[in-house]
Parts: C-alpha cells; structure tokens; sequence
C-alpha cells in the first residue's frame, strides 16, 4: 500500500528517537511502522499484535488458507 510505505520512508529518516506505545491491536500495516521505531511497549491489556494474520500466514507457507489451524501450533 502507497501510503504506508511512504510513511516508513518518512519514519526511517527521522533523527530523532521514536516510541510508540500499542494500547490495543497493532497489525498489518501498523505492525510495520511500529517495527521502525527505537523503543516500543505493550500495554497489559493489549489484545494482539501481528504482521499477517493467521490465514495470511498459511496461504504464504503452506498455499492454502485451510491449513491455518497449523500457524498457531508453531
């Protein structure tokens, strides 16, 4: 997606320290922009966090959504 590549472009120039702080749900998109960033902290109750999700994830390892059951027992 365009626009949030540009933002991490934006972000990796920055010359400051960045810290964000997840207080919910963090995926996707969002996931990435908090992996560029110096310091980042996880509130207690925070629900999740994650690059794609569990059917994405299966598609990309084992081409088919139906094996996502096998993402969560790694």
């Amino acid at each position: 997606d365009e626009p949030i590549g540009h933002t991490l472009r934006a972000m990796f120039g920055l010359r400051v320290p960045i810290i964000t702080v997840v207080t919910n749900e963090g995926g996707s998109g969002r996931s990435l922009a908090i992996e560029c960033v110096n310091k980042w902290l996880m509130l207690e109750n925070s629900t999740t966090f994650y690059v794609a999700s569990p059917k994405g994830c299966a598609v990309i390892l084992w081409k088919s959504s139906q094996s996502a059951p096998k993402v969560y027992e790694k």
